[in-house]
């Protein structure tokens, strides 16, 4: 064929490197081809035309030129971990730790003093101390002894003189029986001065006790009669301090007859007069039935004077002046408590603080 004639270097210059090496692969597998069906021919009709015995081999052509490099095939799975190696030897971790030194000598003590620290903000006050509760009032007195009868004093001058008697009327003039008519009064003489007499001197009180007067009736409230006063008591204790009682003292000038019935009156109540029926009036003028003490409660201008504002402590009750339940005829004690108040038991305290300012008035009216 021709283009087995052809040089291969013309090949390469028409058709590229691997042009030609294409096409003269085509070229061998065709003049193969070629041969195996002479060969095949020869030996199907050598019987009548058999050609002579095949000659020796030619030489090896020269190698012909490399084909293109194919594409990269896909990546293979990656193989299993091989085994971790041995440690090498001559690491470079730190040796073991030398021994620790000797203490150094301690040094020379300083003679000079240091100086003096500020003085700290001085502490808040504590707070006042529990007022203690009124003492009963003191017994009356024995009556001292009558003194004498003072001397009377010595009567001062008359008055002046009595003046002169006016002129007798003139006589009438009737001349029927019997005398004539009375004629008119004169007129009266003007008064002379009066006399300064001296006063004797005032002689010595008398003792014992003198006739009652309109509001008592011998030294005791009269029936009917009324006497009036004022009250007021406190407390404060702080939380974890004793269980206190404070006692308002009320003192009747004049002492009773009886035993009054008392009433106490809380601010719900002097608001309300329905509420009261035997103690009418008001805080500021009160009054009372006849055989009742009434005690009104009523705000004061301080911190913690209502009702409202008492803090664990509140009214218990009335009691005589020597702090007993039965009433009493020459006073009466008007009895606050601490809320946390265990009767009878000594050194009790209270869990919470405690504060109460209470005031009033009273008012007692006699059977």
């Amino acid at each position: 064929m021709f283009l087995a004639i052809l040089p291969t270097a013309r090949l390469a210059r028409r058709l590229g490197y691997v042009g030609a090496a294409l096409m003269l692969a085509l070229v061998f597998a065709s003049s193969a081809q070629a041969t195996t069906k002479a060969n095949k021919a020869h030996e199907s009709g050598c019987k009548s035309n058999c050609r002579g015995p095949r000659g020796p081999k030619g030489p090896m052509g020269s190698k012909g030129v490399t084909g293109a490099t194919g594409p990269t095939g896909p990546t293979g799975p990656t193989g299993p971990e091989g085994k971790e190696g041995k440690a090498g030897s001559g690491g470079l971790g730190g040796g073991p730790t030398g021994p620790t030194g000797a203490t150094g000598a301690t040094g020379p003590t300083s003679t000079e003093e240091g100086p003096t620290g500020a003085t700290g903000a001085q502490g808040a006050t504590g707070p006042a101390g529990v007022t203690g509760a009124t003492g009963p009032a003191g017994a009356t007195g024995p009556t001292g002894a009558k003194g004498e009868k003072g001397e009377p004093g010595p009567t001062g001058p008359s008055g002046g003189p009595i003046g002169p008697t006016g002129p007798t009327g003139p006589t009438g003039s009737g001349s029927g029986p019997g005398p004539g008519a009375t004629g008119p009064t004169g007129a009266t003489g003007a008064t002379g001065p009066t006399g300064v007499g001296i006063t004797g001197p005032t002689g010595p009180a008398g003792g014992g006790t003198g006739a009652g007067g309109p509001a008592t009736e011998i030294g005791t409230l009269a029936s009917g009669a009324s006497e009036t006063g004022g009250w007021s008591t406190s407390i404060y204790v702080s939380a974890g301090g004793p269980q206190a009682q404070a006692d308002a003292a009320i003192s009747f000038p004049i002492p009773l007859k009886s035993v009054p019935t008392r009433e106490y009156l809380d601010e719900e109540k002097v608001a309300q007069s329905g509420l009261r029926p035997n103690c009418p009036g008001t805080g500021l003028a009160p009054k009372a039935h006849a055989g009742y003490l009434c005690v009104f409660q009523s705000a004061i201008a301080i911190d913690g004077s209502l009702e409202s504002e008492w803090e664990n402590a509140k009214f218990n009750s009335i009691q005589n002046l020597n702090g007993e339940e039965e009433g009493g005829t020459e006073g009466q004690l008007v009895v606050f408590r601490t809320t946390e108040y265990a009767e009878g038991v000594k050194g009790s305290t209270i869990a919470k603080e405690a504060s109460l300012n209470a005031a009033g008035s009273w008012v007692v009216t006699e059977k």
